[in-house]
């Protein structure tokens, strides 16, 4: 069986892969106490059975899942309680490099359409480490593989006016769910989400930020678990839909330490009036977060959708 370890340090293709298995569970809406087994998870995410395996493994050490003899695994944990969940990986040439090639990319350093020997070249990237970081980013939805050796990568938000029209979206439909009757808090997944915006702040304040993939899995997180509390699907499934298109757009603006504070502490605000249940205070609340973020998204685009 595969080893979720290397040397007591968790291996970044399972963390990934456990990610994955967590965001398949909120997605599905999965309840805790779900039978789930391998052949399933195969079929989901389109890998062998021995690294689902492992996943599961590491999974269970964090106490998402419970192994049943003979019987595969149950969820110990609600999928809308796993938006926020992360395995710690240490830094690797992989991170590093993929790192590089977004911020390079959002910089517009990098073309849109690119070819393993130029980034090999340019990087001075072994063959390993580049083939994983452009599967990786396939996996993201940020590149696309092209004809023989090239890739491009994916704005996923083609224009200014695309960046304008997603947050106007959001502005109507996030607010608007907080105050459907079909809304019910989950106070002990809302206390894990202040737990989360707590440990990024104080990291924050150590002048250590958590790694650009960790905080957009804790903002995107955030939002889903608002959209999940709803309970209507469509709700969740825009909220994710547009997660997804903001993916590449954010990832650069996680390295700027005071945008990240802010909206840090704009969701704690927010979690603060749901912890009262003060709903309709709360969707004030998150309408100006999304005014705000349209502000600074408008003032950042133009580079990072650049040819």
């Amino acid at each position: 069986m595969g080893s979720a370890t290397v040397g007591g340090v968790v291996d970044a293709r399972m963390a990934r892969l456990s990610r994955r298995i967590a965001e398949l569970a909120l997605r599905e809406g999965w309840a805790r106490g779900r039978h789930v087994t391998e052949m399933e998870l195969v079929a989901a995410l389109g890998v062998s059975r021995t690294p689902v395996r492992a996943a599961l493994r590491l999974l269970e050490q964090h106490g998402v899942v419970l192994a049943r003899s003979n019987r595969g695994f149950v969820l110990r944990r609600s999928g809308a309680a796993l938006a926020r969940f992360d395995v710690t990986t240490a830094e690797t040439a992989e991170d590093e490099l993929y790192g590089r090639l977004l911020c390079d990319r959002l910089s517009g350093s990098l073309p849109m359409g690119v070819t393993q020997a130029m980034l090999a070249e340019r990087y001075s990237a072994g063959r390993s480490v580049l083939e994983r970081v452009l599967a990786r980013l396939l996996e993201d939805g940020l590149a696309l593989r092209g004809a023989g050796r090239g890739w491009s990568f994916v704005t996923g938000l083609a224009d200014a006016s695309a960046v304008a029209a997603s947050y106007q979206f959001r502005a109507a439909v996030e607010p608007a769910a907080l105050m459907m009757p079909t809304f019910a808090i989950d106070q002990r997944e809302l206390f894990t989400l202040r737990s989360r915006h707590e440990e990024a702040l104080m990291a924050l304040g150590r002048r250590r930020p958590s790694r650009a993939s960790t905080l957009f899995a804790l903002d995107a997180g955030f939002h889903e678990t608002l959209a999940a509390f709803s309970a209507n699907p469509f709700v969740m499934a825009a909220v994710r839909q547009q997660n997804g298109l903001r993916r590449f757009l954010e990832y650069g603006s996680y390295h700027d330490i005071g945008r990240v504070k802010a909206w840090c502490l704009e969701h704690l605000g927010i979690i603060h009036e749901l912890e009262k249940t003060m709903c309709e205070t709360a969707a004030g609340l998150l309408r100006a977060h999304l005014q705000r973020a349209a502000t600074v998204a408008a003032e950042g685009s133009t580079i990072a959708l650049r040819d």
